[in-house]
């Protein structure tokens, strides 16, 4: 009977021992579950603020791209004036005074040319030695050289500037214009002429360098501007039917 009771004593303990300890267990269980919740409602806001940033950055990045679409067509303007403006500079040049250089610089050329001449017609004849015969020559070829140089910038910026000009054609019928075309002519018979006498009298000593350079200056800018009036003529000419 003892043994009974007791047996029936211990299996109270420990029923209201598992019972003490199931609660500590639920509660943990509890624990864990509301932390759980805890990280799945924070997921669950992370990837809806996530979702949100996507969709403001999306909203963004059309404005963003427009922005910066103004700057690009900005800099092509930018560049676009730049050419313009220096297109513009080089229209401005000084036509006169480049014209003025042109012409004594091809007077400085037929000057040199001559030069040379003499100098080789002085070598072959004994005048002289070929020591100073080769330095002189030497010389004079640099100065050829540098000559031949500015006149082909010159030219260069004269023929721009006629281009940019719009220089209007002569006026009248086909025989005024025919009549003007043979005055020309005769006046360029004319300068070849002089040129020839100038060029002779340079080389026989009867004038000095300068004052060749002088008067071929003047014959060289009539010639040009002879060519021309000749050159618009033809154009004249060629709108009412005459070609060569």
């Amino acid at each position: 009977m003892k043994k009974y009771v007791l047996s029936v004593l211990m299996a109270a303990a420990v029923i209201s021992g598992c019972s003490q300890n199931s609660e500590p267990a639920t509660g943990m269980t509890q624990a864990i579950s509301e932390s759980s919740l805890s990280v799945t409602e924070s997921e669950a806001f992370s990837e809806t603020m996530t979702s949100s940033e996507i969709a403001a950055s999306e909203s963004e990045s059309p404005a963003s791209s427009e922005s910066a679409e103004p700057t690009t067509a900005s800099t092509e303007t930018a560049d676009s004036s730049t050419v313009f403006n220096e297109g513009s500079n080089m229209g401005g040049t000084d036509y006169s005074a480049d014209a003025e250089n042109y012409y004594k610089v091809k007077a400085e050329k037929d000057a040199v040319e001559l030069d040379i001449e003499n100098l080789q017609a002085e070598y072959r004849v004994g005048e002289l030695d070929k020591e100073s015969f080769e330095s002189r020559i030497r010389e004079l070829r640099m100065e050829e050289e540098r000559l031949d140089n500015e006149e082909d910038m010159l030219e260069d910026a004269i023929e721009f500037s006629r281009y940019r000009s719009d220089m209007a054609l002569p006026e009248g019928d086909a025989e005024t214009l025919f009549n003007e075309m043979s005055s020309l002519k005769d006046k360029e018979r004319e300068l070849e002429l002089r040129e020839r006498e100038l060029e002779s009298d340079y080389r026989a000593g009867n004038i000095t360098r300068d004052e060749f350079v002088s008067s071929r200056t003047e014959d060289i800018r009539e010639e040009e501007e002879l060519d021309m009036r000749e050159e618009l003529l033809e154009r004249a000419l060629e709108r009412m039917g005459y070609d060569d």
